[in-house]
């Protein structure tokens, strides 16, 4: 019986089988401009055909949705004989002649705990650059936080906000989120596949010292929803993304940094 798919057609479809199942989520099409060394158009181009043939089916307009379906008998072996282990199919997924990127050290936490000071301290500590989403969307939205939100709404926010995280691609990075990424599943996905995620947990009574402001600093809330209506939301979803917790009440900004540093080890080889 002759084969649905073509010999490069094949190549993708084992491509994004390894990569799912090495990450846990699929690939997005940058990673496989990245593996295949070719150009955006011809990825797009190589997805929509794949799609059409039944071969892969995708939610149009959601990150990391595109699931093979083709069972994987049928599919070439990735990365040479023998059935790929779990290492050989992470292996596969970089792009050839290109070692594996150091992990980037990825913080959330609610506003105020420092995301932002002690990633700048972080990153000088770790030799890394360092990355804050909030002003990655304020400059390239043009707009502070809060004029989106007054303008958009929180709805709207958090798109704007989950595009731009989904365009970033750091490298040997620490990036700071804002509070509200962890809304984002997709967004969450894609800074974890990219790296270590470490929750900076500060207790309620020593956030709201810091957040005398909110209704200026472009916090994502519900009208008239107080702070620890906003922490009891948000907590859940901190702890649910945490490979990391860094609990940073009665700590300075250096010594979060060195309870980070401490404990980046000891979890650096977890998934």
């Amino acid at each position: 019986m002759a084969k649905r798919f073509t010999e490069k057609q094949g190549q993708y479809l084992a491509v994004i089988r390894a990569y799912t199942a090495a990450h846990g989520v699929p690939p997005a099409e940058a990673d496989l401009q990245a593996r295949f060394g070719t150009s955006p158009p011809t990825v797009h181009q190589m997805i929509l055909t794949l799609a059409r043939k039944g071969l892969i089916s995708r939610m149009p307009g959601e990150p990391r949705s595109i699931r093979v379906c083709v069972p994987d008998g049928e599919l070439p072996r990735v990365g040479g004989g023998g059935r790929a282990t779990t290492r050989r199919r992470r292996a596969a997924c970089i792009p050839r002649g290109r070692p594996e990127r150091p992990r980037n050290l990825v913080l959330i936490g609610m506003p105020g705990v420092g995301k932002s000071t002690v990633g700048v301290l972080l990153a000088k500590a770790d030799s890394r650059e360092f990355v804050d989403t909030d002003v990655v969307v304020q400059a390239r939205e043009g707009r502070r936080l809060q004029e989106i939100l007054d303008r958009e709404g929180a709805a709207a926010f958090c798109r704007i906000e989950e595009r731009h995280i989904l365009s970033l691609d750091p490298a040997n990075a620490v990036v700071a989120t804002g509070g509200s990424a962890v809304y984002s599943a997709a967004a969450m996905a894609h800074l974890r596949v990219r790296g270590l995620v470490v929750f900076l947990d500060a207790p309620l009574d020593v956030l709201a010292q810091r957040l005398s402001d909110m209704d200026a600093r472009g916090v994502v809330r519900p009208a008239g929803r107080s702070l620890p209506e906003l922490y009891a939301e948000r907590l859940p979803l901190y702890r649910r993304y945490a490979q990391v917790t860094i609990a940073c009440g009665g700590l300075t900004h250096a010594q979060v940094v060195a309870a980070v540093l401490a404990a980046v080890p000891q979890a650096s080889g977890a998934r």
